[in-house]
């Protein structure tokens, strides 16, 4: 019996493992087919996005991001917007999926000649900061007969890192006011006639200092040099 065993046992393991194999593979097909095999879009479907608070779309990781995505119905026939979903890809290859974002299902109904907006949040990994990616995100509607999809952004963008963000427009409008509050500062002395003052104390200040600094020097010299008093080489 246990030869029996020990020849059944292999063979089992074996066929688990292929059976779990083809599940996985089955899954990972289904997912990446859904974010691949979309159906076409419909030409009376107008789209538009931008990111609130997020002008540049300016993408973080870490952070929730959110964008709206505006859709207009010009055709004749009711719409119904089912979900949202959207992937993270190579840049260099977009099938390669670095990430994909949970489907966020709404069911809305776009009447013809209608427009709504529609609200999407995703987070990208923190691990993935300092890198360009590929962010596609798309709509999914139907009408009593097809199915459709509209890709609203497919575009490269570098992902930051929140902490280490700090943009050129924000150093610009740091000098600015730095520039605004030197110069108002200035007028103001001006104005009210302190700033010769002011430049008088600075001169005597910058002085006083050079000159302490000068006497120090010249009185320890001098202590150093005791031994050349009453010489032709004592120094006065």
């Amino acid at each position: 019996m246990y030869p029996m065993l020990r020849a059944i046992l292999p063979a089992s393991l074996m066929v688990s493992s292929l059976a779990f194999l083809v599940i996985t593979t089955d899954a990972l097909s289904v997912e990446r087919g859904r974010l691949t095999d979309f159906p076409e879009a419909n030409d009376d479907v107008d789209t538009a996005h931008y990111f609130p608070g997020n002008p540049e779309g300016k993408l973080l990781s870490g952070k929730s991001l959110k964008v709206i995505l505006g859709f207009r119905n010009s055709g004749e026939t009711t719409l119904t917007v089912s979900h949202i979903a959207g992937s993270l890809n190579s840049s260099f290859r977009f099938n390669m999926y670095v990430t994909n974002f949970s489907a966020v299902t709404y069911n809305s109904v776009v009447e013809p000649g209608k427009e709504t907006s529609f609200e999407y949040m995703f987070q990208i990994d923190p691990q993935l900061a300092g890198h360009e990616f590929t962010l596609a995100l798309t709509a999914f509607y139907l009408d009593d007969s097809e199915h459709y999809s509209s890709t609203f952004i497919n575009t490269s963008f570098p992902v930051f890192d929140p902490v280490a963000s700090f943009d050129s427009k924000t150093v610009f409008v740091c000098g600015s006011l730095l520039s605004l509050a030197f110069s108002a500062t200035y007028a103001t002395l001006h104005v009210t006639g302190t700033l010769s003052g002011v430049k008088t104390l600075a001169r005597k200040i910058l002085w006083s200092t050079g000159g302490s600094k000068h006497d120090i020097h010249h009185q320890g010299l001098i202590q150093r040099n005791d031994w050349l008093r009453d010489t032709a080489w004592a120094i006065h």
